[in-house]
Order: C-alpha cells, then structure tokens, then sequence
C-alpha cells in the first residue's frame, strides 16, 4: 500500500512540473493550391519562432500558455489571425 502510494504522488509530482507547449500547426498552400514547400517561411507575432513547410504541412512551437490572439505571416505578408489555445490548427495559403 505504501509503495502505491508513493508512486502516485511521484506521478502527481511529475506531471504538474511538465510544462506543455502550444503548438501552431496546419497545412500550407500556394495561391495556385499546390502544397507549400519549404521555400515559404511562416511566422507569428508572438515569438521568433518561425516554421518551413514540409509536403505541405507545417508546426510552430509557440511555447507554454500563449491564450491569445496572434497574427500569422508567410513571407512576411499577414495571412490571418487566430486564438492560440494548446494545439491549435490553422490551415494558410501563401501569395
């Protein structure tokens, strides 16, 4: 009994110290619908972060608890806004 309870508070222990990153992610299209290749650059007002698409895909690691409204770049060139909560999708086309 006391050896499950010591590896429950471990595990209590542990996952409170884990910090979660938000994540911004989606699919990645030119203005003529082919899939982004990473000769695009994506980018967000949050953070210096920045991610180049692969077979039409592409993740940002935004870091922990961003809860906000952040504006998303391709190229340099605004694509859209969105609500950054955990992982959060948002499909982009670059012109």
């Amino acid at each position: 009994m006391k050896k499950t309870l010591f590896f429950i508070a471990i595990s209590i222990f542990t996952m409170l110290g884990t910090a979660s990153a938000d994540v911004l992610y989606g699919s990645c299209q030119n203005s003529s619908g082919e899939k982004c290749t990473n000769v695009h650059r994506i980018s967000t007002s949050w953070n210096s972060q920045k991610g180049y698409p692969s077979d039409g895909t592409y993740s940002i690691d935004l870091g922990p608890s961003v809860n906000s409204r952040i504006t998303v770049y391709c190229d340099g060139k605004k694509v859209g806004t969105v609500y950054v909560k955990g992982s959060t999708k948002f499909d982009i086309v670059c012109r």
